[in-house]
């Protein structure tokens, strides 16, 4: 039971490590620009702002998601690593 436990947690965090790595290397790979087609400064620095705006929000959540699947991949792995100890029998001390 330890095991399944340990194993599908490590699987889950990898997935959840390696997933966002390929999304941000697809999206850092496919970036493009865009066009600014406004007539002033004011609309010009809003619409950056808006760009950059959706540009934090998409790394935060990459970042998020890649956070939980290190904290779980760390898991996962300390538990398929550790060993159960056998229960020691209590016997009383002499003395």
């Amino acid at each position: 039971m330890r095991f399944k436990l340990g194993f599908t947690l490590t699987i889950i965090g990898a997935l959840l490590v390696i997933v966002p790595a390929i999304i941000a290397l697809q999206m850092f790979y496919t970036y493009a620009l865009p066009a600014l087609s406004t007539t002033t400064i004011e609309e010009s620095i809003l619409a950056l702002i808006y760009l950059l705006a959706e540009i934090a929000i998409r790394l935060g959540f990459l970042g998020i998601t890649v956070w939980a699947g290190s904290i779980l991949l760390k898991h996962g792995l300390s538990i398929l690593f550790t060993r159960s100890t056998p229960k020691q029998s209590k016997e009383p001390s002499e003395g």
